[in-house]
């Protein structure tokens, strides 16, 4: 495979994958100007539930929670007509949380990280499919450094660790405190999380 060499079609197989464009880009937001700041976008823009078949998407001033299937109809339209409503307009519910630097989905999909600076607030997905927009509860460091990473257990559905930008890994279960289990911890999270 050349990598230079771009290649038009809608579909690509092989024996074991097979990739399949479905429209056009949809946008996030309506108003153009509200963009992430490009020296400080977030680490995790993105989560999906395969189980709810939604989507999480960060934007500057917070996130949404859409159907994938109106996503997916929307790229058509844009392909199609050149145009679309974006995300926000179309979502269940846009939550206004500003500075979102990463979602992510539990393993049973039942709740949804969403991490600014040095907090960590926990939706409930229930709930958001409901129009709440008021976390369930909320955690944050104490020393006010950023969070680098956080991960879910894929064993036990409420259990998480929480990497800070200096190292230290916490270890949280539910609405309980945090824990200190590490630090000095320059690895990623899947690796540590194979440790622990």
């Amino acid at each position: 495979i050349l990598l230079d060499d771009e290649i038009e079609g809608k579909i690509m197989a092989s024996s074991d994958y097979s990739f399949r464009k479905i429209g056009s880009e949809v946008p996030v937001l309506s108003d153009e100007a509200s963009l992430f700041d490009p020296l400080c976008p977030p680490s995790k823009p993105l989560a999906v539930s395969e189980r709810f078949r939604l989507l999480f998407v960060a934007h500057p001033k917070g996130f949404c929670v859409t159907k994938t299937a109106d996503v997916m109809t929307a790229a058509e339209k844009v392909e199609v007509e050149g145009k679309c409503s974006s995300i926000q307009e179309f979502s269940l519910v846009d939550v206004p949380l500003e500075n979102v630097s990463m979602l992510s989905l539990s393993s049973d999909d039942a709740l949804l990280a969403a991490s600014v600076t040095n907090e960590v607030h926990f939706f409930a997905v229930s709930a958001l499919l409901h129009k709440e927009q008021k976390p369930s509860f909320s955690i944050s460091l104490d020393d006010f450094i950023s969070i680098k990473d956080v991960c879910w257990s894929k064993i036990l559905a409420k259990e998480y660790l929480i990497l800070s930008a200096d190292g230290k890994l916490y270890h949280g279960s539910g609405q309980g405190p945090l824990n200190l289990v590490a630090e000095g911890v320059d690895c990623g999270m899947p690796c540590i999380y194979l440790c622990i």
